[in-house]
């Protein structure tokens, strides 16, 4: 397996800090564990910033755009030409994407790794085109010449630019037809039948979502027998997919937080922890999606959602829907009284811990 930066290493969260957040969370003036997902997910940000408590600080999102030419199999009802037309309004802030961004002050690019489009000289778009979009992988592997360590590269890169005061990402996508792709990749990595894995997508209708099962189980026979990450990538991925997955490796060779959203995010996690396990400890995942795929990839690393909400727009914007929770934790986090501090009794909480107490 040739991975593009070998020197990129991930250093293990710092399970200490875990614990010593899980205890902080235990002398709260409240109820032992009443607030669930949040409270593990704040402990798991002091282990991944090493720092008690955390921080939320210039937080970023790269949205990775790419087309797939797998969509003239009949797997999608949008139009090829609406993933230039909408990776072109992202990058003018517009879109949840745009909006949801600048309302929480994140940092944002918009990188075409794939498209098929030429954006014009001054667009708003960073140019980092690797082919215009992954080949149709019914007839042959989706990304070529390198495609997969070039994608992996660009994504890599664009954590680079970000600022080093950087301690939160969302790796975001847009591309017409990429659940194809990410159930394609999910069935063959997770060893999972189509049906498990190709979903309704952006609302496909019985028959389309018959024809995306047959595809994905297609490029499951086809492409089964692969077990190297970047084999499988090349084989039915997207340069979007490969790019997130490099962010991912890179965001956690930086100890950053990585915000996970729905099923095209989630499906480069699993090609990023194909390439490094350790990729996984540095991932929150901010909203279950209404893809039983994403679901099965969540529940294969042991990954409890922030919010689940059905939705499915895609560009990260259930990652960023679900990041005010953070900001929220970490306030109480930081500024709950401890039971002695606001005179309340916490005997039963003791009790319940099993501490001996009279």
């Amino acid at each position: 397996m040739s991975i593009p930066h070998p020197e990129i290493s991930i250093d293990p969260p710092d399970r200490n800090l875990y614990a010593a957040a899980q205890r902080v969370w235990a002398t709260r003036v409240k109820p032992p564990g009443s607030f669930g997902v949040l409270e593990s997910t704040i402990s798991r940000l002091c282990a991944i910033q090493r720092s008690l408590p955390p921080r939320l600080s210039a937080p970023a999102a790269l949205l990775f755009a790419g087309d797939h030419h797998c969509v003239t199999e009949g797997v999608s009802n949008s139009l090829q030409e609406v993933t230039w037309q909408q990776t072109l309004n992202f990058s003018r802030g517009k879109g949840a994407f745009g909006i949801l961004c600048a309302l929480h002050g994140f940092t944002a690019e918009v990188i075409d790794v794939g498209v098929n489009h030429d954006f014009p000289p001054g667009s708003s778009v960073t140019g980092c085109k690797i082919a215009p979009g992954a080949a149709n992988f019914l007839k042959q592997p989706a990304l070529v010449h390198g495609g997969a360590s070039k994608a992996l590269k660009a994504g890599y890169e664009a954590v680079e630019r970000l600022s080093p005061k950087c301690t939160i990402l969302v790796p975001a996508e847009m591309g017409v037809g990429n659940t194809t792709s990410a159930a394609a990749i999910t069935s063959i990595m997770l060893t999972l039948d189509s049906s498990e894995t190709a979903g309704r997508g952006a609302g496909l209708t019985d028959r389309q979502l018959e024809m995306k099962q047959k595809v994905v189980g297609e490029a499951v026979r086809l492409y089964g027998h692969l077990s190297d990450p970047l084999d499988i990538l090349t084989a039915v991925g997207g340069y979007e997919i490969g790019a997130m997955a490099g962010a991912m490796l890179h965001a956690a060779h930086r100890k950053m937080a990585i915000l996970l959203d729905g099923y095209v995010a989630s499906s480069a996690l699993l090609v990023a922890a194909a390439i490094d396990s350790r990729v996984s400890e540095y991932v929150i995942a901010g909203h279950l999606g209404s893809e039983r795929g994403q679901r099965h990839i969540l529940e294969h690393f042991g990954l409890s959602p922030l919010l689940s909400l059905g939705m499915f727009p895609g560009e990260g914007a259930g990652a960023l829907i679900a990041y005010p929770l953070l900001s929220q934790g970490i306030e109480l986090f930081s500024t709950l009284e401890s039971f002695e501090q606001a005179e309340v009794s916490d005997r039963a909480n003791r009790l319940l811990a099993g501490d001996a107490f009279v």
